[in-house]
């Protein structure tokens, strides 16, 4: 099996830190896969009450278990969301990966749709506030939300 390409980790127009491409991905090619600590749902939750901006490292797989990508997680961790985005993550046999969408060009920002979901006791206009969009897409919705 070819290894995956190569990706770099640098400044984002985004948001903070970014995922990069260090070469040209094909449509379909798997990049990275998402790891980081597994925990259940219920400590999920907790970590990111007690860590807000932990939301996009918290990688929710199935109904009982999420990711922790804060927590020994690859350089995946570092995908900002974009509401037009040039990759998709496919949790495949428990394991997540990051697969382009389209073809990305060496340089290129590599991005996904966070799409959030709000849970627990945090109200709409909190989860808006919260978790406003800044990708520059034109077709930008104004949120990370999944609405």
């Amino acid at each position: 099996m070819k290894g995956f390409p190569k990706v770099k980790v640098k400044r984002s127009r985004v948001h903070g830190q970014g995922l990069f491409a260090a070469e040209d991905i094909a449509e379909g090619t798997p990049i990275i896969e998402y790891t980081g600590e597994r925990v259940t749902r219920a400590e999920a939750r907790r970590r990111y009450a007690s860590r807000p901006d932990a939301a996009v490292q918290l990688l929710a797989i199935d109904a009982r278990t999420s990711i922790d990508g804060a927590v020994g997680g690859s350089d995946a961790r570092f995908a900002n969301h974009a509401c037009s985005p040039n990759a998709q993550l496919l949790v495949y046999k428990k394991r997540v990966f990051l697969v382009a969408i389209e073809p990305i060009a060496k340089g290129e920002e590599i991005t996904y749709d966070y799409a959030l979901e709000i849970t627990g006791d945090v109200d709409a206009i909190t989860a808006m506030v919260e978790t406003v969009c800044s990708c520059g897409s034109p077709e930008c919705r104004g949120t990370m939300l999944r609405i």
